[in-house]
């Protein structure tokens, strides 16, 4: 039988036996799962706690903390007692998904006094025989295993997978559970590292917008080099600014040049249409209001608004403050929300003088750094993760 390229030893050295192989239905038995819709479910108090397939795509990772990870409890008036109480060690699988998504996996982690079921879109299984604590939840999520699914997905807009179709797709693992538990023991390590790295982003992005608030609401001020204070703030518009608005209109083609919409890099065009630094601003849809900072020569959506560099005022102070004055509670419309260039050009804000903008543009781009910095960290744990996950079972 093949070996994964990663393996661990015993402590006194010598190699462990080879991996064992066997088919789903042999390896589980079924549980049964309920369809309580999310209007069914409720945050605030219950007794039975629902395992939602949204969350496992979206919220958890490869192991279900039961005691911590915040999980809604059933509306009290349902009857849950027909359905399976999960234990520490089973595994839900979420049958559908918008994408390839569809197969994620999660490991039941920590139950303890909890009444716990799985809930709408999933597949619930106990393990025939006894695995290592969360070998399976990280082996289940891995390509070895995930890679076997794809040929049972099913639909088009809708991604599912059926509990007989995957009947036949083989578990691997270690014969020992001394092995299984020190795989799933480094990775339960790299996911803290992973986690540690998520909330120092979270706690950086916290911090730069609460001295946001209180720079732009005057509340922090900035002094002159020799402890004076500067003239106070002028109530002015983006026209009194002699900021420029203007509308994209660059469609997705074949090219060389970035094209951007207010969210980001959307595709390519063929040429060069706004150079320098610009503000662009999302006129329409759910974002509309979004702001992004663009540096690079580039085209431009005609869904987004662009104001163009000025001289009366240093533009990036201009980018944070019209982030901090939430242009998209401004916007009005009802399916189509909008924002409109003639909105923008008249914004009233409240404008330092020129030398404490550049004191605030610095000082609030030292933070965007920071989290900068934080997320790449983060990132290049994420990849690391990932390839061990492709490394370490077969």
């Amino acid at each position: 039988m093949a070996e994964p390229k990663l393996r661990f030893k015993r402590d006194d050295g010598s190699d462990y036996p080879e991996w064992g192989k066997k088919s789903f239905k042999d390896s589980f038995i079924a549980l049964n799962n309920n369809s309580f819709s999310r209007d069914m479910l409720n945050f605030d108090n219950g007794i039975v706690k629902n395992i939602h397939y949204g969350d496992i795509l979206i919220k958890f990772g490869d192991i279900c903390n039961i005691g911590k990870d915040i999980i809604p409890f059933v509306n009290s008036e349902y009857n849950t007692e027909k359905y399976d109480l999960l234990k520490d060690g089973d595994i839900i699988l979420a049958d559908t998904a918008e994408d390839e998504a569809v197969g994620k996996t999660i490991e039941i982690f920590n139950v303890r006094n909890n009444k716990v079921i799985s809930g709408l879109h999933t597949i619930a299984c106990r393990p025939i025989t006894k695995y290592a604590s969360k070998y399976l939840g990280y082996y289940m999520n891995s390509p070895s295993f995930h890679d076997q699914l794809r040929p049972f997905m099913q639909g088009i807009k809708v991604t599912s997978i059926g509990r007989k179709n995957i009947s036949e797709v083989q578990i691997c693992s270690p014969k020992v559970i001394d092995e299984q538990q020190k795989i799933a023991v480094f990775l339960s390590a790299v996911d803290e590292v992973i986690a540690e790295s998520e909330k120092e982003v979270t706690n950086l992005d916290t911090q730069k917008k609460s001295v946001m608030k209180k720079i732009f609401s005057q509340e922090i001020r900035f002094k002159r080099n020799d402890g004076m204070d500067f003239p106070e703030w002028k109530n002015k518009t983006l026209g009194d600014l002699e900021g420029k608005v203007s509308s994209g209109k660059d469609k997705n083609e074949n090219g060389c040049v970035p094209l951007y919409g207010s969210m980001g890099p959307i595709g390519t065009c063929s040429e060069a249409t706004h150079l320098g630094n610009k503000i662009l601003v999302a006129r329409v849809g759910a974002n509309a209001g979004a702001v992004r900072l663009v540096v690079e020569d580039c085209g431009v959506t005609d869904n987004t608004l662009i104001i163009k560099d000025t001289e009366s005022c240093d533009f990036f102070w201009l980018y944070y403050a019209l982030v901090e004055k939430d242009i998209g509670k401004m916007r009005f419309g009802g399916g189509q929300p909008l924002v409109t260039g003639t909105m923008l050009f008249t914004l009233e804000i409240e404008v330092p003088c020129l030398e404490e903008q550049k004191l605030v543009a610095d000082f609030l781009s030292d933070f965007d750094e920071a989290i900068a910095a934080a997320k790449k960290e983060l990132s290049l744990w994420k990849q690391l993760k990932k390839a061990l996950l492709q490394q370490l079972f077969i």
